[in-house]
């Protein structure tokens, strides 16, 4: 992957993805690939650097939801934030990040910067989620032993927690109670695209 460095046109805009939506590390960002475990995940959480998140989101192989993965904490967020809208970057400092560009998590490195700000994206074939895939396992056994109780639980409380407050809990609750994590690939896409549409 080619990590991309644009600090002046990113100064400008006053970093707009940092302020709204902390990216997403992939499993290389914090062990050696093929490596990672449950105490290069820990450390990741300890430092304060990232937190555990649950994507809703429709990538082959993970049956449309959730897909736990790492991302980089935002501002007030605890280590497990399984639900909660995206929020500004805690490693946002003044208009730069505090990281520098081989320290930054996948989606930050990797977003192709333009002059029109909110026009910023990944390319078409990166998607963070489809990296986290294989990892599921090891994520709900973080999950659990750090909340004590199964991940679903866990989840389902998050949700239920936010749902009233938070717009992204509350089309999680909904696509949790429409489709019990959907095996039918057809239904969840369905469910997906009635959960995108619930947040306009």
């Amino acid at each position: 992957m080619e990590r991309v460095e644009a600090g002046d046109l990113c100064a400008a805009c006053g970093g707009y993805c940092c302020c709204h939506a902390p990216g997403k590390f992939s499993p290389d960002d914090l062990a050696s690939p093929g490596a990672l475990d449950a105490q290069a995940v820990g450390a990741a959480l300890d430092s304060g650097r990232a937190v555990v998140y649950a994507s809703f989101t429709n990538v082959e192989g993970s049956k449309a939801a959730p897909i736990f993965t790492l991302a980089a904490r935002g501002v007030d967020r605890p280590p497990l934030s399984l639900c909660h809208e995206p929020a500004r970057c805690a490693h946002l400092e003044g208009d730069r990040c505090a990281y520098e560009l081989e320290e930054r998590p996948f989606e930050c490195a990797a977003m192709v910067p333009s002059k029109d700000y909110p026009r910023c994206g990944l390319p078409d074939d990166m998607v963070a989620e489809a990296l986290w895939v294989g990892h599921q396992g090891l994520l709900r056994d973080v999950i659990e032993q750090r909340s004590g109780r199964p991940w679903r639980e866990e989840l389902i409380g998050q949700i239920e927690s936010r749902r009233h407050v938070d717009a992204y809990a509350y089309g999680a609750f909904e696509l949790v109670r429409f489709a019990g994590l959907a095996e039918d690939p057809a239904e969840a896409d369905a469910i997906v695209a009635a959960w995108a549409a619930s947040l306009d």
